[in-house]
């Protein structure tokens, strides 16, 4: 019994010790992806910052995490992934040297190759798991976390879950109270007018008559005229921003972040002409491009497996070719588009059926910042 006693003893200090002002977590882990995302399944690391010593239940938490490679689902292509995300985190409290969290927030995930529509966009999460306390300073850290990317557009859905070991730093038991010699009388202190009061309606430390902007949201900052700050001048306050950094020369969404655009066309066969149906399509497609002057281009050409290599390789830089053109012809500059022919080498769809050679007749294009 005194030993049992003892190593329940052992578990509680590990507990106190492990709230700490700072933990940092190495962690590893595997991701299952959606199926339409064209991406096979992808092992990660990274690490998990998250400061303690504030007076809130919610503790935020910088999340950075790293996919070194993945391959697409047609064997040919392969991609590195950084996602970097804030969560705010909540804690149930120990019981029996167990302390399970719940936590939910948002990040940015960065594709290198973007392609079959992948690209870099914002994401949601949330995550439960469970810290175990192994010593004064470390626990075992276990976790799954549910990833819903551009979740206002595609909805594609990741689910993860890490393991690591969770290092504490700071903190500790407070220091035992010293006696204090009790105080002597205050000599009487002549009365004054209290000073007049100046009001600042918002809170944000500018008061009411010197600010330019007095309904400022709580805990956006604020230049001297009391306004929120917008860091990349795109009209999203720095609060509201996911991507603060955002160059000139890009239209955002309600985030902050970039806009995207799609553009993909078919062909008939052996043909390079843009048809009736797609010519609306490339160019509204280049209007995109005028208002996005961040943005260039890369057209990728393909042709179905009717007819040898050499010729489905020039038809389908033909086809990338015909974009190109008459989006100059629109005014984007030549300057900013690429294109590619890679003929019947990557079909999306089976050659043996008519409506999959139709398919593979396409072009495809890829915006780059």
């Amino acid at each position: 019994m005194r030993r049992m006693g003892l190593m329940l003893s052992a578990v509680a200090a590990a507990t106190i010790a492990m709230a700490a002002d700072v933990e940092i977590t190495p962690v590893g882990g595997y991701v299952l992806k959606e199926g339409n995302l064209n991406l096979e399944n992808e092992w990660l690391f990274g690490a998990e910052l998250q400061y303690n010593a504030i007076d809130s239940v919610l503790k935020p938490e910088l999340s950075v995490l790293y996919t070194p490679e993945v391959d697409y689902d047609d064997n040919v292509n392969d991609t590195s992934i950084l996602r970097v995300a804030l969560n705010a985190v909540y804690e149930y409290g120990e019981k029996g040297g167990l302390t399970p969290f719940a936590k939910m927030g948002a990040g940015y995930e960065k594709i290198d190759t973007r392609l079959y529509g992948n690209g870099n966009d914002v994401y949601l999460d949330v995550g439960a798991g469970v810290k175990m306390a192994l010593t004064e300073a470390i626990a075992l850290k276990v976790e799954a976390m549910y990833m819903l990317k551009d979740p206002f557009d595609n909805a594609d859905n990741s689910l993860a879950a890490f393991v690591g070991l969770t290092f504490g730093f700071g903190g500790g038991e407070a220091p035992a109270p010293v006696a204090e010699e009790p105080a002597a009388e205050p000599a009487p202190m002549p009365v004054r007018e209290p000073a007049p009061v100046i009001p600042d309606s918002d809170n944000d430390g500018v008061d009411d008559n010197g600010d330019a902007c007095p309904d400022t949201p709580m805990e956006a900052q604020v230049d001297a005229k009391g306004c929120p700050l917008d860091s990349d001048n795109d009209g999203v306050i720095d609060l509201d921003d996911a991507c603060a950094n955002t160059p000139a020369g890009f239209k955002v969404n309600e985030m902050g972040c970039p806009v995207t655009m799609e553009l993909m066309l078919t062909f008939k066969t052996n043909s390079a002409e843009i048809d009736a149906a797609s010519a609306p399509k490339v160019q509204e497609f280049g209007n995109f491009l005028a208002e996005n002057k961040g943005y260039s281009i890369h057209v990728i050409g393909h042709t179905d497996s009717v007819g040898s290599d050499s010729y489905n390789k020039s038809l389908s830089e033909r086809r990338a070719n015909s974009v190109r053109d008459m989006l100059v012809g629109q005014g984007i500059d030549a300057a900013r588009i690429t294109t590619e022919g890679r003929g019947e080498s990557q079909p999306k769809a089976d050659n043996a059926t008519a409506e999959g050679r139709q398919a593979n007749r396409r072009i495809e294009v890829e915006l780059r910042q």
